[in-house]
């Protein structure tokens, strides 16, 4: 087993875990963007790159137009896409949401997946509470408290959601990034 990490004898990492700030301490636009540009690009042979962040792009709870979830929508998913992110972990809602893949505001299959909507030791809102129609982009929702267990092999990511009652009601699987430019991963 090789040792993972920045350090001059590793030559490679599977896994970056790239925490961002929802407005709580620092806005999403500006310095933060550029830093989150700067990372991802950073990390072209990192198989793995999942964004972690509080309010999300594509809630399962509230509004679509709310304004954090604009701004991350706005700012940092062109940068995921760009730099070819497959899964991003979203919070807030305190309900369970995994999206279609998502690609330039509209469905497509080498799009990102948000999954996520935390809600392990809070009580579960019920989805849509602020959607004015059902959500275009949800492939499954829920409001149930849940773990995700994420697993990592050599090509792939495979993401297994348990309540608390240890039943897995979703799992999702998402293949590694590739070293090309993300228009030649697609």
């Amino acid at each position: 087993m090789r040792a993972i990490g920045n350090t001059a004898s590793s030559t490679w990492a599977t896994t970056s875990l790239v925490l961002l700030n929802t407005g709580h301490t620092a806005t999403v636009q500006g310095a933060q963007t550029e830093w989150l540009q700067g990372v991802l690009a950073a990390r072209p042979t990192v198989p793995f790159v999942f964004p972690v962040y509080h309010v999300p792009g594509y809630p399962s709870v509230r509004s679509f137009a709310g304004n954090t979830s604009v701004l991350v929508r706005e700012h940092w998913v062109p940068l995921f896409e760009r730099f070819g992110v497959r899964v991003a972990f979203e919070n807030h809602d305190h309900a369970y949401k995994r999206t279609y893949p998502i690609r330039a505001g509209r469905r497509d299959s080498t799009g990102v997946v948000y999954i996520g909507d935390g809600a392990w030791g809070a009580v579960p809102r019920p989805i849509g509470r602020e959607h004015t129609e059902p959500a275009w982009y949800l492939e499954t929702a829920k409001s149930v408290n849940h773990a995700i267990f994420v697993t990592l092999d050599t090509r792939a990511a495979r993401f297994e959601m348990v309540d608390t009652a240890g039943v897995r009601f979703d799992s999702h699987r998402a293949r590694a990034r590739c070293a090309a430019p993300a228009a030649a991963c697609r």
